[in-house]
């Protein structure tokens, strides 16, 4: 919390200790001070204030006439009288962060990560004070945490021949803006997990530091990545409420061996000290999933429900600490609404839709766009052009938040008897280009490969046998939902 006061007379800002903010020479002559106090007399809010905290200030013609950039002590602004909005953000550190100077600054400006910068945690508010000459005035901001968190994500039982597993969440917002709302769209937040000495449990858990992540757009996917030396497989689950700012995330997830792979598990959305659950099954075709929580009751800052230490369990939720919710989860599918799917042959966000699965709301896609890759075979083993193609698809250039991937040779086989309905739509030979280009894929036994198109046959041919003019055009797995 910061509290600040409007001290009448301008002798006050002289006897005063404190950083100035020094206001546009422009502006009529100061008759007022603003004294800002970065911390709040209450302790435990004190502990949890990101720094450095920055101030804006904004007269009424929204033109920014003022700007402290570290409010590390008490400040003083010395103003005239009028209308002010005074935006904080704490946690936005000119190292990590492209942030606007006082000339550039607009309301809405972006608070940019820089690259190869960790996301930390932020915070900000904004108050309307109207103040008047010579008179005191006092107000307070309550500062509210603008990004959500990660405590822990554990996957067990996971195949011996899976060498890396990872967890996306998505779509999420991309950028914090000065006036603590958000733009962009299509985040994503993508968490290697590390194996453990078991050899068959998969986990990450936060550091001091903390692992943090914008809100997502709207109800998140959650995808988990299985890595093998030849392939990668994913599953992905609906979630059925969205991931708020000031709250935690945690995974925990169970690889089940049966006829159809399944992973059940427990997603726990935790406010900083308060926390909800999400069970959720989910297998190659389908998800379902429920949510539990108690009432609504709010931490100091933000809303969320109620319940505090870690809910990770599954069936009754019982969680860690002193928080134990009673009953049992239950509830229907998340993929049982009724939703408008596009027919087989159709376009969906610009790409050709190749089969239907009515029970699970889930289409097949293959990418409107390709890439030619210029991957040489001779001096570049399968394994390592498998880990090349796997980390362009992970920024695909269309729908950038798809979990996009090489078609398998079932996938394949769908294509081809598709061809002339994908050539009628992008007016290419089989929507990958040319007659006689190559394209990358998997062979029956998984390994990577390449598909050669002629005017009468196709071929399925070793990777060694690819040039460097093969290209790449994924397929994804999409889940419609009435949303999107």
């Amino acid at each position: 919390m910061i509290s600040i006061a409007a001290v009448c007379g301008l002798s006050t800002l002289c006897s005063c200790h404190g950083d100035v903010l020094n206001v546009d020479a422009q502006e009529p002559e100061p008759t007022s001070v603003l004294h800002v106090f970065t911390r709040s007399a209450d302790p435990t809010l004190a502990e949890n204030v990101p720094t450095p905290v920055s101030l804006y200030v904004f007269n009424a013609s929204n033109t920014c006439v003022g700007l402290l950039s570290d409010v590390s002590q008490n400040a003083l602004v010395p103003v005239a009288g009028g209308t002010y909005d005074i935006y904080a953000v704490a946690g936005v550190d000119a190292s990590l962060y492209s942030m606007p100077t006082k000339d550039e600054a607009q309301k809405t400006s972006p608070l940019t990560l820089k690259s190869e910068q960790k996301q930390g945690d932020l915070m900000t508010s904004h108050a309307t004070v109207t103040v008047a000459d010579a008179e005191e005035h006092n107000l307070t901001l309550s500062l509210t945490r603008a990004v959500s968190g990660v405590k822990q994500i554990t996957i067990k039982k996971v195949p011996t021949g899976v060498t890396a597993v990872s967890v996306s969440v998505a779509p999420l917002y991309e950028t914090l803006l000065l006036d603590g709302t958000y733009s962009g769209t299509n985040g994503r937040c993508t968490i290697d997990l590390v194996k453990a000495e078991d050899g068959t449990t998969w986990s990450f858990s936060e550091d001091e530091t903390g692992t943090f992540l914008f809100p997502s757009v709207d109800k998140p996917t959650i995808t988990v990545n299985f890595t093998t030396a030849s392939s990668t497989t994913s599953y992905s689950y609906a979630a059925d409420q969205k991931l708020e700012a000031n709250h935690k995330l945690t995974i925990d997830a169970t690889y089940t061996e049966q006829a159809k792979l399944a992973i059940s598990g427990t997603i726990s959305g935790s406010e900083w000290g308060d926390d909800t659950a999400i069970t959720f099954e989910f297998d190659e075709n389908s998800a379902t999933g429920t949510t539990s929580g108690g009432s609504d009751t709010g931490g100091e800052s933000g809303s969320g429900e109620t319940g505090s230490g870690d809910n990770t369990g599954g069936g009754d939720n019982t969680g860690g600490g002193d928080n134990t919710e009673g009953g049992e989860t239950t509830g229907g599918s998340e993929t049982s609404q009724t939703v408008e799917l596009p027919a087989v042959g159709s376009t969906y966000k610009g790409n050709y839709v190749l089969s239907v699965d009515e029970t699970t709301n889930q289409i097949l896609v293959f990418s409107s766009v390709d890439k030619e890759m210029k991957i040489n075979p001779s001096s570049t083993d399968a394994e390592t052009a498998l880990a090349t193609l796997n980390e362009e698809l992970q920024s695909w250039a269309v729908e950038s938040t798809w979990e996009w991937r090489i078609p398998t040779y079932s996938e394949l086989e769908i294509i081809v008897n598709q061809k002339k309905e994908i050539s009628d739509t992008y007016g290419k030979e089989c929507a990958y280009g040319n007659t006689g280009v190559k394209m990358y894929c998997f062979d029956k036994q998984g390994n990577l490969s390449c598909m050669l198109q002629s005017s009468t046959s196709v071929t399925i041919q070793n990777y060694s046998l690819s040039s460097t003019n093969t290209v790449l055009r994924p397929v994804a797995t999409v889940t419609v939902t009435a949303s999107n």
